[in-house]
């Protein structure tokens, strides 16, 4: 299939989510950012969120970098960077929500 049918197709089908191993880097490591990163986000309802910000919440929470999850989603570093903004910007909110009610 050429022009844009294929276009299309490719920008649709999303990738299976895995973690992959890299060569240049023996294991993931847990930096201060993707542990605050993943501490924000806990409480956060993975069902109320798309499947590619679960898949950026779970990938960012297990220590790649932002250009790793984007050559893996197939998106750019800076998409992945808003993205992360956005989820970060949810679970402050629902943070304080949560905390307004409890009071």
């Amino acid at each position: 299939m050429q022009g844009w049918e294929g276009c299309l197709l490719r920008r649709h089908a999303q990738p299976e989510l895995h973690v992959p191993q890299l060569k240049h880097r023996k294991k993931l490591q847990s930096t201060p950012k993707t542990v605050a990163f993943a501490a924000l986000t806990s409480h956060l309802s993975r069902d109320k969120l798309s499947e590619r910000q679960r898949q950026v919440l779970e990938l960012r929470s297990a220590g790649m970098t932002l250009a790793e999850i984007g050559v893996q989603l197939g998106i750019s570093s800076e998409r992945v960077r808003q993205i992360e903004a956005r989820l970060k910007s949810r679970a402050r909110a629902q943070k304080l929500t949560h905390k307004g009610a409890t009071r």
